[in-house]
């Protein structure tokens, strides 16, 4: 006589109830996982804008061009707008390399105060490209900022993360 060998009905219900408990618990560990790669590409971002920032000012208090509105020329040729030794957001493309996934969008987030926005196109913000975006801490979205003040504001240059939508 010949015994057929397989699994039982109920063998396979246990079995995928099984992998689905696993699933159901091993699922909100990975689905975090998008947003920590995105937090950890703005802080990316933002440690280049730092970076280029510190870099344009050094070479900005070297040739004394640190009072005022001054243009610098780089070393490729380009001429690069400075507010007080610091490169105007505008221009920060200039001399930041920034690929993938992001977007970049210079505007006045008020008057006077322009500022550099790189976002992740997979996440429209700041809304439509339209200023004013959000200040920290309010509305829910996804970006990394650079700015340069008027000169009675100490440090006249900065950047802020947004990660309140990641």
């Amino acid at each position: 006589m010949i015994k057929e060998q397989g699994f039982t009905l109920i063998e396979l219900i246990i079995v995928i109830v099984i992998l689905g408990g696993l699933a159901v618990t091993a699922a909100p560990k990975f689905s975090n996982l998008s947003t920590e790669a995105r937090i950890a590409t703005l802080e990316s971002i933002e440690g280049d804008i730092k970076t280029t920032m510190s870099l344009v000012h050094t070479k900005a208090l070297i040739l004394g061009l640190t009072e005022g509105a001054q243009v610098m020329t780089l070393d490729n040729g380009d001429n690069i707008n400075l507010a007080h030794g610091f490169p105007v957001p505008a221009d920060l493309n200039k001399v930041l390399d920034i690929s993938g996934p992001m977007l970049s969008v210079s505007s006045d987030y008020f008057p006077n105060y322009p500022v550099l926005v790189y976002y992740f196109t997979g996440n429209p913000n700041p809304k439509d490209n339209t200023p004013p975006f959000p200040l920290p801490n309010q509305g829910t979205d996804c970006f990394v900022m650079y700015s340069v003040s008027t000169p009675n504001i100490t440090p006249y240059a900065g950047t802020r993360i947004m990660s309140n939508g990641c």
